[in-house]
């Protein structure tokens, strides 16, 4: 008589224990996936000057958002509708300029309004970027870490230029390029 191994079985079909167990791993797989996701919606965003459009636009939804940095740029918040909304880590440090550039006037240096808290303390604003609720950018180019950051009005891409004439003369181009 043969005998039978006590793990052998003639049947095909999975047991009631093995199906609950991959279950089981199904739902914590699924809860660490979800978790994560989560996780990397939530944790702050890595700013720097080149993505700050691009980020402004993903958190803008259907209102008005603003970036301000204040304290010498040590401090800085994220506004939507005038209200701040999160405080964000300083992506900026000291030695930058912001221009506005005019193609009758050329650039000038721009200088940002005061800013009030609720108890009508002062604030100096060293930075300010505001993208409007019908999705128009703050246009201003910035002097930051020997290279011209240009930022346009509408959905461009942000560009680089190692100086603010090297801007203006491809900038003038441009404009001579649609005159024509």
């Amino acid at each position: 008589m043969q005998k039978q191994s006590f793990f052998k079985t003639s049947s095909k079909a999975f047991t009631l224990i093995e199906l609950m167990i991959v279950i089981v791993i199904v739902g914590v797989v699924y809860t660490l996936a979800i978790n994560s996701l989560r996780h990397y919606s939530d944790r702050s965003f890595f700013l720097t000057l080149k993505n700050l459009p691009d980020y402004m636009q993903s958190v803008k939804g259907k209102d008005e958002v603003m970036m301000r940095c204040i304290d010498q740029c040590k401090s800085c918040a994220l506004y939507r509708n005038g209200e701040i909304e999160k405080d964000v880590e300083s992506f900026l440090e000291d030695g930058f300029r912001v221009y506005r550039y005019d193609i009758d006037i050329g650039t000038r240096e721009i200088e940002f309004t005061p800013y009030f808290d609720d108890n009508q303390r002062e604030f100096q604003v060293c930075f300010e970027y505001k993208v409007s609720a019908s999705g128009i950018h703050s246009e201003m180019l910035m002097d930051y870490d020997e290279q011209i950051i240009a930022y346009p009005s509408l959905l461009g891409k942000v560009k680089t230029y190692d100086s603010i004439e090297e801007f203006i003369e491809q900038r003038e181009a441009f404009v001579q390029k649609v005159i024509e």
